[in-house]
């Protein structure tokens, strides 16, 4: 089951699906655990139904009780991945799997250890070595690149270090016209040994420009963009 914030599993986040209809075709949707359990009468196949235990769980937990069974990549409840479980979720499926093969008449629970106990959470079992972590955001503009009317100009991310962060590797620059000029640096004499800012597998960095606006405002953002030159082999990246 996916952890729903809403403690909803009537719908997808319970496995089951509607009927969906595109350019392609017609899609049928369905109850994917029905099926699954219509699919093991029909086979006289045992069927450990885990969507029905933990469905059980979740709804009664709610979900802010089954949160801590879910990985999440900070400590803020916003980073929670409702899809996929952590190692504590992990051991609870575990167990939902050998209460019910003991519970079935599938010779699988002859290799089921004997009174598996139910898994106990303990915070520093997931990673003792995590800390949180806090961030401030910046309250000064740049002091190496131009700010142009509202738009404030960073670089972010993996860029292979401090030593890049300047303008031989990074080019923001503010033109007369209220237009802005982004580049790969400069077109100094200097020479670039690295070609940092990427984007691709194990590296993620980004140049661009940005500026505030309320969370509740509605907006519209346009802009013309020329591209004088690109290196389609190098894979600098702006936004």
């Amino acid at each position: 089951m996916r952890r729903n914030v809403a403690n909803n599993y009537t719908g997808e986040d319970g496995h089951i699906t509607s009927t969906k209809k595109n350019e392609e075709g017609t899609f049928q949707g369905g109850d994917y655990a029905k099926a699954i359990r219509q699919l093991g009468v029909g086979k006289s196949v045992p069927v450990l139904d885990l969507t029905a235990r933990t469905k059980d769980v979740y709804e009664r937990l709610g979900a802010d009780g089954i949160k801590n069974r879910h990985a999440q990549t900070s400590n803020r409840d916003v980073s929670i991945d409702n899809t996929h479980t952590n190692l504590y979720g992990a051991q609870c499926n575990a167990w939902f799997i050998a209460d019910e093969l003991l519970k079935s008449n599938s010779g699988l629970k002859n290799y089921v250890i004997s009174n598996p106990q139910v898994p106990q959470y303990d915070n520093n079992s997931i990673n003792a070595n995590y800390h949180a972590q806090s961030f401030t955001a910046p309250a000064s503009v740049s002091s190496i690149f131009s700010t142009v009317g509202d738009w404030k100009p960073t670089v972010f991310g993996n860029i292979d270090g401090y030593e890049y962060l300047n303008s031989m590797y990074f080019c923001l620059q503010g033109n007369s016209d209220n237009s802005i000029h982004m580049a790969v640096g400069t077109n100094s004499g200097a020479t670039r040994t690295q070609q940092v800012g990427g984007i691709e597998q194990g590296s993620d960095g980004i140049a661009m420009y940005y500026r505030e606006v309320p969370s509740s405002a509605n907006f519209i953002l346009s802009a013309d963009v020329t591209i004088n030159a690109y290196n389609a082999s190098v894979l600098n990246s702006f936004g």
